[in-house]
């Protein structure tokens, strides 16, 4: 396991579509996102209510210099391309946070 940031491929197929993404992100990162849920929304189009019950066969770790990996975030960031749900959980938990602040002012 790497402590090392790596290139990561998220793929998650349904009836619907696919979503995909490149993102960068350690082995821990990955593992943690893994049992949680992300929203995605219409990602697939109108009706289309996409939740994903992350699991590791959704992730794949691509062979990339990590050199390569550093110099590529240092420029474009953690996500690439495409979806990345490392990100998504992260916005989730901020708009929570905010509406659990909402409704302790509202109180």
């Amino acid at each position: 396991m790497s402590k090392l940031d790596c290139l990561w491929r998220f793929r998650y197929s349904c009836r619907g579509g696919t979503l995909e993404g490149l993102f960068v992100a350690t082995d821990a990162e990955v593992d943690k996102a893994c049992g949680k849920t992300v929203h995605y929304g219409e990602a697939l189009g109108k009706h289309s209510e996409v939740s994903i019950d992350l699991e590791p066969e959704h992730f794949e770790r691509l062979d990339v210099d990590m050199e390569a990996v550093a110099k590529l975030t240092a420029v474009l960031g953690k996500t690439l391309s495409g979806r990345n749900p490392l990100a998504r959980i992260a916005e989730q938990e901020e708009e929570e946070q905010e509406a659990n602040a909402d409704a302790e002012r509202d109180d």
